[in-house]
């Protein structure tokens, strides 16, 4: 299987010469979802789109962004706006426009697909229908060249099913995998050998090359750690697995059946084990990014300060961690990459 570097999957496409047409919203630099206009294409120049609205992809494609910029390509990002964080911590907002993912329906979709100069069209992958799946389809209908970035090591093929059915499967020009694993079982799954690559995980490559300085200049920690007072701070990664794969025996989730476990047991079984040992310790609950912004949790027992929070720099939150606990969590390789403990 041939390895290849990310970007080179991307320009073997010809321009597609199609009329422009209108695009949708845009965020402004400044990731505040109010704060949204309409912006005019580029034109005159050749232009790719980076569509993300999981974290697991914006993570994956922000990268990218400014080795895009750099190749003089002008770069149309659609994300969700609690995402829009991931690609300016990146890409310090080189982006020539934002769009709103949030609720972008088909008509706005093939207006960006529509306008001069696209060359290629890159995509995370989601458990659920969004802009991210719409994309493979309807580019592939458009002779678009799309290229999909995989994040996790389950459930390939359903991730290029046609929402709302259960057989229908359209697959990218070319899929970028993480490695020799991702490789195995996603050509186990009938996913065609030939439109996959081996490129490493883009955000993993990132995080080695900016943990490489943070021994001389360790990053701020995030808000959540303030008045620590001396206590080792544990963090618990959790998940959204309820919602994906059922909450009780006999229970099916969109990604399969109950897995014997959920965020809120292992939640449960962790607080009873540090309440049981007793000593002081500060626990942040890192909220999945797809999860309720709220959460109602019964007050732990001190000396376990148990603190939920859903919008803090991940890697730092790790970086300032002395205990990393998590399930299936990407952010546990994350951690160890930054040479956390991890469970």
């Amino acid at each position: 299987m041939e390895r290849s570097d990310s970007l080179a999957l991307l320009f073997s496409a010809s321009d597609s010469g199609r009329p422009g047409g209108e695009t949708g919203r845009c965020i402004n630099d400044e990731p505040d979802a109010r704060r949204m206009t309409v912006a005019d294409a580029a034109t005159g120049q050749d232009r790719v789109i980076l569509c993300a609205t999981d974290a697991g992809g914006a993570c994956n494609l922000a990268p990218l962004l400014p080795v895009l910029r750099a190749h003089e390509l002008a770069v149309t990002v659609i994300t969700r706006p609690r995402l829009l964080p991931l690609f300016d911590d990146v890409s310090g907002g080189r982006a020539d426009r934002i769009v709103d993912g949030e609720d972008l329906g088909d008509e706005r979709l093939l207006a960006l697909l529509s306008e001069d100069g696209l060359r290629a069209v890159i995509c995370g992958t989601t458990r659920y229908a969004s802009p991210d799946r719409s994309l493979v389809r309807m580019a592939r209908a458009a002779g678009i060249r799309i290229t999909v970035v995989l994040d996790e090591w389950y459930a390939y093929r359903f991730r290029f099913t046609v929402p709302d059915t259960k057989e229908a499967v359209v697959f990218p020009d070319a899929i970028a995998l993480q490695d020799e694993v991702a490789l195995h079982d996603a050509t186990g799954e009938a996913i065609p050998a030939s439109i996959c690559r081996i490129t490493g995980a883009p955000s993993l490559a990132h995080l080695t090359s900016w943990a490489e300085g943070l021994r001389k200049e360790p990053p701020q920690a995030p808000k959540i750690l303030d008045e620590l007072a001396g206590r080792p701070v544990v963090t618990f990664l959790s998940e959204t697995h309820a919602a994906d794969f059922g909450s009780a025996p006999g229970e099916q989730g969109p990604l399969g059946a109950f897995l014997g476990y959920t965020e809120t047991s292992v939640w449960q079984s962790v607080r009873e084990v540090l309440e049981r040992i007793g000593k002081p310790v500060v626990v942040v609950e890192k909220l999945h990014p797809s999860a309720e912004s709220e959460i109602a949790r019964p007050p732990a027992t001190p000396p376990v300060d148990w603190r939920p929070v859903q919008e803090a720099h991940l890697w730092s939150l790790l970086w300032h961690s002395d205990l990393v606990l998590g399930m299936t969590s990407m952010a546990l390789l994350e951690a160890a990459v930054l040479g956390r403990r991890t469970v």
